[in-house]
């Protein structure tokens, strides 16, 4: 073909067929170029980052993009590689990421509200604020040019939103209809203030960490979200500095005007990623980096523990659908032994999950650069106590002990205590329905649509209405105030000491139901106590018929099955499915009442249009952004539909809630304790857990875009408390799994199968008179059990160490190379110093004028300059910029 061309470049080409041919392998070859360049980018960018690439490139990389998905040829290929370096292919280009919702309180229908709100604080209170002018204010001034108290209002929190160097303008449209009240919407874009706040947090990193690669990371969406948020937290004096990142607060005639305050979210951005998420094969390190360098570190952490929890439960659930394929065969001894060794493997493999999950762990913090991040310090809100000056570290510290915590201590015990109480009542009237329905129902023919009705749909009903959600939300509430009465001083004790808080009701809560019937029932009736004759609280006579111990071991395994599988059914319609249609209803609503308020002409020459194109009518720019100057009116408004659609997503996503991590880690923790645990009763357990988080992998993304606001970014070096919830969960399924086999069912009496045969010699040590092993046999058996695989899962905990060899060998050379650089730093100062002084006074006296010229800056005063920063960490004078400006 070469020779061919080049008989054809010379002219003697031949034929026809030679010479199209030639032009074949060319276009051949300048696909293959262009497939080259195609995945040079990807690569290029999922190394360096999309801050890497100029609009241009990026346009140019999705034109080239989508003509490769045109070619039958390149189409897969181009697809695959596109998720393979998925960084490129996702790219945000929202004009605005964040908004602040002010109350106008020249509305009437807003000021009502407030008027509302305010009542009610003064009966919680008992004493109101007199009014008083703000200093901000002037009335003559506002009265002068027609504005009232609500747009000056407004546009004081506009000027101090500018103040920090943000680029925000201001804008103003209806809530929903005119009974909602109007608001004023402030939208802040990306600004050269974001990109030098986002350098200076990573220069303080710097400080702290010894370990931290100097080299600056390409700026991501998260880190300029973070970025607003801090900016707005702590310099632009609208509110304490202590607040959450983004909460602000500003109050003008006592009423708190700053509605809401929270990141946008990126519509088309997440469009793009949850049609991509939701058909994907695996994820891997590439989509949990897109993951983080849009949502965060704290969000990335989540979907690496759900990613992780799929991949060890496939081969799991495969051995789990074959030992119940076993059951069904015939052959029981061989099902029975089968299901011991599967249920006592379930519990190692929940001791290796915890044991390699703290190996993944350590990879994921070393490629996101968190291995050495510092425990975040920042004051809670809630915190009343006082601060004093710490003689050695010369940093502020609480002034307050845990022993000036015990009354609290015991408040929040006397609280668990309760809602112990009321769990234990509500799993109560559980177990009674449960026990009714089998004894009026079961083994009826013509009752079987009905028992299974009762069984499977009230019960559940009644476990999951009245403790996953009635219950988890007065505990949740009793929770949050318990630990603010324990008064934490930072935001991080107290975080983790509620997630404590948390944990420990859903774990009774996710095993108390099965406690009932395994633990009490079933041995009453074996030890022959007639359940007949007793009078139950509130239900007087449940049980009718004297059944066997073995009949209600048979209910109790199928008890099991049913609530592990339509509670995970009903978890997720409830958690996935009702928030996000709740949501579009409300919204759905809210914009046809804002399109109602466009007026028309008359009936008969009204404008035909569209509901969103009539609530964007609706939308008024009084001060556009990037500098522009102040404008009164609608006319400007219209010229930028862009940012009146970025004005209503505002006011819509100010109706959602914030989003946590925390209703959804749980589901994680709790199905890998329920793996460990009830295998041992219900073999098809693994199966159940592995489809539901498979869906929920695939979905939660859906439900966090859709029903929820966007989470404000935060740095996290893991789970955080939930790591050892995880570790606690496995080391409880031990004593569970052992008493499950021994007391609540006859899976242990396979231990003693030896000596079934009544002909034996020992038969009559281990068995009774009824043909089943004996009590204390069996405590002996549950006490060998349990004590084994403590062992077992000690050694793997002690065995598999947390931290990969390649990722200490890459610690070891990063903090070889600093000190090298550290080192040549003290070199060079010493040659540079003057001749007869020491390096450390020539450092000292530096460090004296570096003091004074420090003093007296305003805001920045008492900063250490950029030399004596030098002087403290000798790397930082080696903060390397990304290849490409942002």
């Amino acid at each position: 073909l070469d020779a061919a061309a080049a008989a054809a470049k010379k002219g003697r080409g031949g034929s026809g067929a030679m010479r199209d041919m030639v032009k074949k392998v060319q276009s051949h070859v300048d696909l293959a170029g262009a497939v080259r360049s195609y995945v040079n980018n990807l690569k290029r960018a999922h190394h360096d980052g999309v801050a890497s690439f100029s609009r241009a490139e990026i346009e140019a990389h999705d034109k080239l993009r989508a003509t490769l998905e045109q070619i039958p040829q390149t189409r897969a290929y181009a697809r695959t590689m596109a998720w393979v370096y998925p960084t490129l292919g996702f790219v945000s280009r929202q004009p605005f990421y964040w908004a602040i919702v002010v109350n106008d309180l020249d509305d009437p229908a807003t000021r009502r509200r407030l008027e509302g709100l305010l009542a009610d604080a003064v009966k919680r209170v008992g004493t109101m604020t007199a009014a008083v002018a703000p200093g901000w204010l002037v009335p003559e001034a506002a009265a002068g040019a027609g504005k009232g108290l609500g747009e000056e209002a407004a546009r004081e929190v506009l000027r101090r939103v500018r103040y920090v160097g943000l680029d925000a303008s201001l804008h103003r449209a209806p809530k929903g209809g005119a009974e909602d009240g109007w608001a004023y919407v402030i939208l802040i874009a990306d600004s050269d203030a974001v990109h030098a706040e986002y350098v200076r947090h990573f220069t303080a990193r710097l400080l702290m960490e010894e370990a931290l690669d100097p080299e600056l990371p390409p700026i991501t969406t998260a880190d300029k979200v973070a970025a607003i948020s801090r900016l707005l937290t702590e310099k632009a004096e609208l509110g304490d500095e202590h607040m959450q990142y983004g909460d602000l607060s500003f109050k003008a005639d006592r009423f708190e005007v700053i509605e809401g305050s929270f990141p946008l979210h990126d519509r088309e951005f997440n469009a793009k990623l949850e049609k991509e998420w939701g058909l994907m094969a695996e994820v891997s390190e590439a989509h949990l980096r897109l993951i983080r360098d849009h949502y965060g570190e704290e969000l990335a952490w989540y979907f690496g523990l759900l990613d992780f929890t799929v991949e060890w439960l496939f081969p799991v659930a495969c051995l789990g659908f074959v030992v119940e394929l076993i059951k069904y065969g015939g052959d029981k001894v061989l099902y029975e032994y089968v299901w011991v060794v599967f249920g006592s493997g379930l519990v190692f493999w929940g001791a290796s999950f915890v044991a390699f999950w703290r190996r993944r762990a350590s990879e994921l913090r070393w490629d996101w650069k968190v291995d050495s991040l510092q425990k975040d310090e920042r004051r809670n809100p809630l915190f009343r106590g006082e601060w004093r000056t710490d003689t050695e570290s010369g940093l502020p510290k609480p002034k307050l002990n845990n022993w000036d915590r015990l009354p609290a201590f015991a408040n929040t015990a006397f609280q668990m205590l309760l809602q112990v109480f009321l769990l234990s009542f509500i799993e109560y009237f559980s177990y009674a329905q449960y026990v009714w329905a089998t004894e009026t129902y079961d083994g009826k023919p013509d009752q079987v649509i009905m028992y299974n009705f009762q069984v499977l749909v009230v019960n559940t009903a009644i476990y999951v209405g009245g403790i996953m959600f009635g219950q988890y939300v007065i505990w949740s509430k009793v929770a949050a105030w318990a630990t603010a009465k324990e008064n934490w001083a930072y935001q991080n004790q107290y975080d983790t000491q509620y997630i404590y808080y948390i944990f420990v009701f859903i774990w009774l809560d996710g095993y108390f139901w099965s406690w009932f019937f395994g633990y009490i029932h079933v041995p009453l009736v074996e030890l022959g106590v007639d359940l007949t004759q007793w009078r139950f609280p509130i239900f007087g006579q449940l049980i009718h018929r004297n059944l066997p111990a073995d009949y209600w071991m048979v209910k109790h395994e199928k008890m099991v099955a049913a609530m592990l599988g339509m509670n995970q059914v009903a978890a997720f319609c409830f958690e996935n499915t009702m928030p996000l249609i709740v949501v579009h209803y409300v919204r759905k609503r809210a914009h046809e009442r804002r399109a109602a308020m466009v007026e028309t002409s008359k009936a008969g020459d009204a404008r035909r249009m569209s509901v969103r194109s009539a609530e964007l009518q609706m939308v008024t720019t009084l001060v556009p952004g990037r500098g522009g100057a102040e404008v009164v009116g609608a006319s400007d408004a219209a010229e930028d539909e862009e940012t009146r659609g970025a004005v209503i997503q505002a006011l819509d996503e100010l109706a959602l809630a914030p989003y946590s991590t925390q209703d959804d880690y749980y589901d994680v923790i709790l199905f890998i304790g329920y793996i460990a645990t009830y295998t041992v009763v219900w073999p098809f357990t693994p199966v159940a857990c592995y489809l539901n988080n498979q869906i929920e992998l695939r979905t939660d993304l859906v439900k966090i875009n859709g029903a929820f606001r966007r989470m404000v970014p935060k740095k996290a070096k893991g789970i955080g408390a939930w790591e050892p919830c995880l570790t606690f969960s496995i080391w409880a399924a031990i004593p569970m799994v052992v008493t499950f086999a021994a007391i609540s069912s006859r899976t242990a009496e396979i231990f003693f199968l030896a000596t079934e045969d009544p002909e034996h010699e020992e038969h009559h040590i281990f068995w009774n008179d009824a043909g089943h092993v004996r009590w204390w046999w069996r405590i002996f058996v549950c006490f060998v059990w349990e004590h084994a695989l403590a062992l077992v899962c000690l050694c793997i905990f002690q065995l598999v160490p947390q931290v990969p060899k390649w990722v200490k060998d890459q610690q070891k050379a990063v903090r070889l190379r600093l000190a090298k650089e550290a080192h040549a730093d003290d070199i060079e100062r010493i040659a540079q110093s003057p001749r007869g002084q020491s390096p450390r006074a020539s450092g000292a006296k530096a460090a004296s004028s570096d003091a004074v010229a420090t003093s007296g800056r305003g805001r920045g005063a008492g900063a250490p300059s950029s030399q004596a920063r030098q002087r403290k960490v000798p790397m930082l004078s080696r903060l390397k910029q990304p290849r490409v400006a942002s």
